[in-house]
């Protein structure tokens, strides 16, 4: 019988984990699946010290030696989630509460300019007075955006302009809060030139980079291109089976 020969076309899921110790050694906690994901790759690279001997008249190299161990992941996401913008952002995930009766003044108002409520969005019952306190007309006096939270001025108005207004919830992710967060990763994938066969990934301890390039504005499903480095997870025994990076683990078709 010839041997059978096995190739790889792989689909399958990411996911993130939080890192947990257990026993003195870092596990999987509770895990968010990133989404649709059409390519992700591992890269893995050494850097050597070479000697080069003087005695033969070639400059042979005779000892060759591993200075430095390095990897590095690379994976596409589609999911727009607000989990995804944290780890596209190094950011944390912020629910809003609702509130009421928030107040933003304006002390230069011009005709045509856009204005914003503190910032907020999804907002309510807004109402915006002059400095004597006169009610200024939507659809005369402004146009009022309210999921946004910002209004164009469309009257010129002297003094002091004061807008009250409710809040509705919404989901906020900041940047650069979290760029020290540490994330055990996982690829279930399957090798559809296998019969299926499962591939599971396991990197045991990574730090994602921000996204380079978060298209916002495009005619097509937006990716978002998420690079990260697997480190070394000093609790995994060095002489372990399971090694100190990670492992792929394979269960052969039929």
């Amino acid at each position: 019988m010839a041997e059978k020969r096995i190739y790889y076309r792989g689909q399958g899921k990411l996911y993130a984990f939080t890192r947990v110790q257990s026993s003195g050694v870092y596990v999987p906690g509770a895990g968010v699946w990133l989404g649709n994901a059409p390519e992700f790759s591992l890269s893995m690279s050494v850097t050597k010290q070479e000697h080069r001997e003087s005695y033969s008249g070639q400059n042979l190299v005779d000892v060759s030696y591993i200075t430095e161990k390095t990897a590095s992941l690379s994976a596409t996401l589609e999911e727009f989630s607000a989990f995804n913008l944290s780890l596209c952002l190094n950011g944390l995930n912020v629910e809003k509460a609702a509130a009421t009766a928030r107040t933003a003044a304006y002390t230069a108002w011009e005709v045509g300019k856009t204005y914003l409520l503190n910032g907020d969005i999804n907002v309510s019952n807004v109402a915006i007075v002059d400095s004597t306190s006169t009610a200024l007309v939507a659809g005369t006096d402004y146009t009022l955006d309210a999921p946004r939270g910002s209004f164009v001025a469309l009257t010129a108005q002297t003094g002091t302009v004061t807008a009250t207004y409710d809040v509705g919830a919404y989901s906020m992710t900041n940047m650069f809060t979290q760029p020290d967060a540490e994330w055990w990763v996982r690829f279930e994938g399957y090798n559809m030139l296998d019969n299926g066969a499962p591939t599971t990934v396991d990197l045991y301890r990574v730090k994602f980079d921000p996204v380079q390039n978060l298209g916002l504005i495009s005619a097509e499903i937006a990716q978002f291109q998420l690079a990260a480095s697997p480190l070394a997870d000093e609790t995994q025994p060095v002489s372990g089976d399971m090694g100190q990076f990670g492992n792929i683990k394979v269960v052969r078709g039929v």
